[in-house]
């Protein structure tokens, strides 16, 4: 018998959008699916769209809740799924028509417990299709991690990847956060005994200028920084071996979050004054950490002078 994928999508204010999501997911190659609708309070026709889905295709199910946020929405969809496997797709995202019957044929094949692929950014939704390998590769717990702290193959977002039902029994979306994911994909990494990552496109993510991820601001800022502290901490209880890099991940966020506090908009705000205050002292406080040169330079760096260590961070590229 087929495994049953539950494909959950929490939807908001995606009016625009939620067609061609649900479209996408209703047209899939592998049809063993429970389609979960969950209309998270949205005050637009969401719901009614939601429902005529519903009404036409019976692996449909529809949730109407009160606004509760990306992680409620979501943890919502967890609560019901039936599947064997769950896949997440955010609503003004859609997926390539054959992402499930790649992902299933790969997680039976390998005995995997994630499976992921790639992701395509766009900003006006468009997608051509190019020639793809579909190679897979296997990696433990500790090896994903690996790649996934040095922004290799493993991406922050949750969506796009194939999760066995198990990993989620001790696991949900943290509530009233941005940057939910950074909360969750570490944990989820570190549940698996084996992950599979195959080499093809099927998660399109069109970027919105109105995104949480695409947005900056002092909640998601101090959300990621919170995040990221969690993360420190559980990774270098649970796996000592990837101090190094967890060390990094952590020293870059508490400089940039000191980066953050420093624009000028807050100099008179006292909660970002106090914020400022209690960073700088964590990177004076773990300055002997293990970490790679260029992040030991920058921390010496701020030791001396944090406006000129700051300076240095801002022209440094992105990492993960």
């Amino acid at each position: 018998m087929k495994s049953l994928v539950s494909v959950i999508v929490p939807i908001y204010k995606v009016e625009k959008y939620l067609n061609k999501c649900v479209d996408s997911i209703i047209n899939q190659s592998y049809k063993n699916l429970e389609i979960i609708l969950v209309d998270d309070g949205s005050p637009d026709k969401c719901g009614e769209i939601c429902d005529k889905y519903a009404e036409k295709d019976s692996r449909v199910k529809v949730i109407h809740k009160e606004n509760g946020g990306l992680s409620d929405a979501r943890n919502a969809g967890i609560d019901i799924a039936k599947g064997d496997y769950l896949l997440f797709v955010d609503s003004d995202d859609w997926i390539t028509s054959n992402i499930c019957e790649v992902l299933i044929k790969n997680a039976n094949d390998n005995l995997s417990d994630i499976i992921a692929c790639n992701q395509y950014e766009t900003f006006d939704g468009d997608f051509h299709e190019i020639c793809e390998s579909y190679e897979y590769r296997n990696f433990s717990n500790e090896e994903a991690l690996k790649m996934y702290l040095n922004g290799n193959l493993f991406y922050t977002s949750t969506c796009g990847r194939l999760y066995k039902r198990e990993i989620f029994n001790n696991i949900r979306f943290p509530l009233n956060r941005k940057a939910e994911d950074l909360f969750t994909t570490y944990k989820l990494l570190y549940s698996a005994n084996k992950i599979t990552y195959v080499d093809f496109i099927g998660y399109i993510y069109c970027r919105r200028d109105s995104s949480i991820m695409g947005s900056s601001d002092m909640k998601l800022t101090m959300d990621v920084f919170l995040a990221t502290s969690e993360e420190f901490e559980f990774l270098n209880k649970k796996v000592p071996s990837l101090k190094t890099d967890i060390n990094r991940i952590y020293m870059r966020c508490l400089l940039k979050t000191y980066s953050y506090f420093s624009r000028n908009e807050f100099i008179n705000n006292d909660e970002a004054k106090d914020i400022k205050r209690k960073v700088y002292n964590l990177i004076k406080n773990n300055k002997c950490l293990s970490i790679d040169k260029t992040t030991n330079f920058i921390v010496n760096i701020f030791c001396i002078s944090p406006i000129i260590a700051v300076r240095i961070l801002r022209l440094l590229k992105k990492d993960r």
